[in-house]
């Protein structure tokens, strides 16, 4: 929902999925900001499943997800729901970026985000290179070439497990 609301509420910026220009690979890299920021931030719980996560990844990521799909699949969507203890994903995704996209707008690349995420999105952009290199190949390059990607990914399911999440999902901008 962050990808839509950086679109909708940050002044139109088309990011992840809503960037014409994404593909598969785009789209990974983009998610692995985000799992990333989740745990610098404190979000992801001891004990996370990755597996299960990026498997549940394989069959969303290449579809929008609105305000409406979130009211629809959990019976609401509400920022200040959160003060009162439920959970928002909203609010959740503003801990995790540490900041508020209807507030500040953008996606990562505000430059009024915090360092962390300034700091994040440069390691995820340069261990991302190989891929963004060789798109046609519809696995992440985590061989000797590619020891930052592999390094980047350990603590969020691990490279073999995010090659395969790249495999699996559909090509952007494409009729399914």
């Amino acid at each position: 929902m962050r990808v839509d609301d950086s679109y909708a509420w940050g002044g139109g910026e088309l990011c992840g999925l809503y960037d014409p220009d994404s593909t598969r690979a785009s789209v990974v890299e983009d998610f692995a900001l985000f799992c990333k920021l989740a745990v610098a931030n404190g979000v992801v719980l001891a004990g996370w499943d990755w597996d299960r996560t990026l498997g549940a990844a394989e069959g969303l990521l290449s579809f929008a997800f609105e305000k409406d799909d979130a009211r629809s699949k959990y019976g609401g969507e509400n920022v200040f729901t959160s003060i009162s203890g439920k959970p928002s994903l909203r609010a959740t995704a503003e801990r995790i970026y540490g900041f508020s996209v209807v507030s500040c707008g953008g996606c990562a690349s505000d430059p009024g985000a915090n360092a962390t995420l300034r700091r994040l999105r440069r390691e995820v952009e340069g261990a991302f290179e190989p891929v963004r290199d060789h798109m046609g190949k519809p696995a992440l390059h985590t061989g000797a070439h590619a020891p930052a990607l592999v390094a980047l990914l350990a603590d969020v399911g691990g490279a073999p497990r995010w090659s395969a999440l790249l495999r699996a999902l559909k090509q952007p901008h494409t009729s399914y």
